[in-house]
């Protein structure tokens, strides 16, 4: 990460992105040609990428920052050998028409900073072990994103598109991770296990040399199934490094994703939920739904007043502390009974016992001189017990 400060205030014109990367590369062409050219010839996606500064309006009251992401560890070693510690801090930088002065520059990973006193030598590296603890991801993408599809730029979001394009980049980038994790999988098996849970996107128009693109920003939640959490973990951590989709080492497609602790519903109920019923319970963050094993089911959906109930709740009771954590939601209704012990138990172990509020409406018709009644229910909001 570079912080740095505007001599003077101005406007940047098609975007600082682009501007950025073709400033580093002179500097870098100052202290090192050959790793310039390199950089700039090379054919297939960029070693280098920038990320771009906020807004195209510069005011030289405010300090800016933008970010250098590399996955060569060579280009890496020369980036801080030559260009941090013998050029960056001595020679204002010229983003388009506009002077900046670099004032440090901070290394991820370790929280290094690197100034005229202090300069560690770290590289931007990969990390290989991946954390499969969570398998919900949030997927945030920060600056206009669009994929490149046989020659045409795409601007929608595709979970498809997305995991060959990351794919393709670890195959460049990590040879030895592609073909370590990678190879000898079935990708085609991923899409199917992969289940995207909300989009809060919007369309961004962005003028790039006399012409515009459009591009994609905001977040994407997806569940993975757990046998895939390692693999589609290991393209997220490259993506946060090499960005996603096309143009990236001009400030497209920069990408960083969360791991979600994905909260869990119980469903100790007997009919299926509705549309809206899912939707309110995904804006409380909840993103699995867990139903009762058939058998069980069964017998709670058809308790008999005859029967003793003590077996049945035991059950329950096993299947709310094997299935769910403090902090999960469990919807009960049922059997008057059943359901006071479920909420009794569930509030004692940590859990959030929910019940549907609903609106009754009720309908009557006379034949023959019998006079028929049916109830129609409507979800109103889900309420505490």
């Amino acid at each position: 990460m570079v912080k740095l400060t505007a001599q003077s205030s101005g406007e940047l014109i098609g975007g600082s992105g682009k501007k950025i990367y073709s400033a580093l590369l002179a500097l870098i062409q100052e202290v090192n040609p050959e790793l310039s050219k390199k950089i700039h010839d090379f054919q297939g996606y960029s070693y280098l990428t920038v990320s771009s500064l906020n807004g195209q309006k510069i005011d030289a009251s405010r300090g800016y920052s933008f970010r250098i992401t590399t996955l060569d560890e060579a280009i890496s070693s020369e980036l801080i050998i030559q260009l941090f510690k013998k050029k960056i801090f001595n020679t204002p930088i010229m983003i388009g028409n506009i002077l900046f002065n670099v004032h440090h520059v901070i290394l991820e990973g370790d929280g290094n900073k690197v100034d005229k006193v202090d300069i560690k030598e770290h590289y931007f590296s990969l990390c290989e072990e991946c954390d499969v603890s969570h398998r919900t991801f949030k997927l945030n993408f920060t600056s206009p994103t669009f994929f490149k599809v046989e020659g045409r730029y795409e601007r929608k979001f595709s979970l498809e598109t997305l995991l060959k394009s990351l794919i393709n980049k670890l195959k460049q980038y990590h040879p030895e991770l592609f073909e370590k994790h990678i190879q000898k999988q079935i990708v085609d098996e991923w899409y199917k296990a992969i289940e995207v849970k909300s989009m809060r996107l919007t369309t961004e128009k962005v003028e790039l040399d006399g012409y515009y693109l459009l591009g994609f920003k905001g977040s994407v939640v997806i569940e993975v199934e757990y046998r895939h959490v390692a693999m589609i973990n290991l393209l997220l951590t490259l993506a946060k490094y090499s960005g996603v989709g096309a143009k990236c080492s001009i400030g497209f497609g920069q990408f960083y994703f969360d791991t979600l602790e994905s909260k869990r519903v119980l469903l100790f109920f007997s009919h299926r939920l509705t549309e809206p019923q899912i939707e309110e319970l995904k804006k409380q963050g909840v993103y699995e739904f867990i139903a009762l094993p058939s058998p069980l089911q069964e017998r709670f959906s058809n308790i008999s007043p005859e029967n003793d109930d003590e077996t049945l709740v035991e059950e329950l009771k096993k299947f709310i502390l094997t299935m769910s954590k403090q902090g999960d939601k469990i919807l009960i209704q049922g059997e008057w009974g059943v359901t006071y012990s479920m909420v009794s138990f569930a509030k004692m172990m940590g859990r959030i016992p929910l019940y549907s509020a609903t609106h009754r409406y009720i309908e009557e018709r006379t034949e023959e001189n019998i006079v028929y009644k049916s109830s129609k229910f409507e979800h109103v909001k889900f309420k505490l017990y």
